[in-house]
């Protein structure tokens, strides 16, 4: 039976990490300002695991007042982390967006102790510098302009953002249901970003909003309530290891939906990457 379970939550884990890998496409799909595009896909995500939720019979708990604080502290991370890696791409490309983000199970592993999750072991640091060298030789050859590198560093930025994200989520998991934990953490991030609105065109046809609605509800709402589910059995280093898939699964996103066929550079670097995941996730 805990076999069972263990696996429930690997396969949950794999297929968030696959969804989250689609969702990049969705930058160029549409063709909004970062800040409004993630506080659409919150709304909607919201919305979908609101529903989920009470399906689900699923209750959180709120009788600490920390949960409220942590609800919103957990939501402006995941405002934070979206847009940044949306800036990523809209400022460079998915490619560039994608593997920067790859460098966030280095930071996870060096963050952790701040947490009380657990020490710095040094075999996932060295294969959380065998995945940054995985990252490098996907920019090999590549002419690199300041638009080019500012892409490089909100990347990082959002790799960082994420890790702090992803250690807070398990730190929370213990009062937080993972469908309400989600739903909380997106509607405190739609919250935060309701300004946009204000600032920012909407300007999509039919299809566009159906693509924000697709974006919001399979490709955050699903895929984020899987990632929380998966963090209640599955360490938080360990997921950011896997959670490093992010960039092959776009790679294969990208071939089904734009024909685009990967270069030596992006085969070699998701090789190291692969193994950097398999090794540095081992037991």
């Amino acid at each position: 039976m805990r076999i069972q379970k263990k696996i429930s939550h690997f396969s949950a884990l794999q297929i968030s990490v696959a969804l989250f890998g689609g969702a990049s496409i969705f930058g160029y799909l549409l063709p909004l300002n970062p800040i409004l595009l993630v506080w659409g896909r919150t709304v909607w995500a919201s919305l979908f695991l609101l529903v989920l939720m009470i399906l689900s019979k699923e209750r959180i708990n709120f009788n600490k007042i920390e949960n409220y604080r942590a609800a919103i502290f957990s939501g402006a991370l995941l405002a934070l982390h979206w847009v940044t890696f949306f800036q990523s791409i809209q400022s460079a490309n998915i490619a560039v967006a994608v593997t920067t983000f790859s460098s966030f199970p280095l930071f996870t592993v060096l963050l952790a102790p701040l947490f009380s999750l657990g020490s710095i072991k040094p075999k996932q640091i060295l294969f959380g510098f065998l995945i940054l060298i995985g990252i490098s030789i996907l920019f090999q050859g590549k002419d690199i302009d300041f638009q080019y590198l500012s892409g490089i560093l909100w990347g990082v930025f959002s790799a960082f953002s994420f890790a702090l994200l992803t250690l807070s989520n398990k730190k929370l998991s213990v009062d937080f249901g993972p469908i309400g934990q989600a739903f909380w953490q997106n509607a405190a991030a739609a919250i935060i970003l309701v300004p946009s609105i204000f600032y920012f065109e909407i300007n999509l046809s039919l299809s566009g909003h159906l693509y924000w609605m697709l974006f919001g509800t399979i490709f955050t709402g699903l895929s984020h309530g899987l990632y929380m589910y998966s963090l209640k059995k599955i360490d938080a280093q360990k997921a950011s290891f896997y959670a490093a898939l992010e960039p092959i699964y776009a790679i294969i996103w990208t071939f089904f939906i734009y024909g685009t066929i990967p270069g030596l550079n992006e085969i070699a670097g998701g090789i190291i990457i692969l193994l950097a995941v398999r090794f540095g996730t081992k037991n």
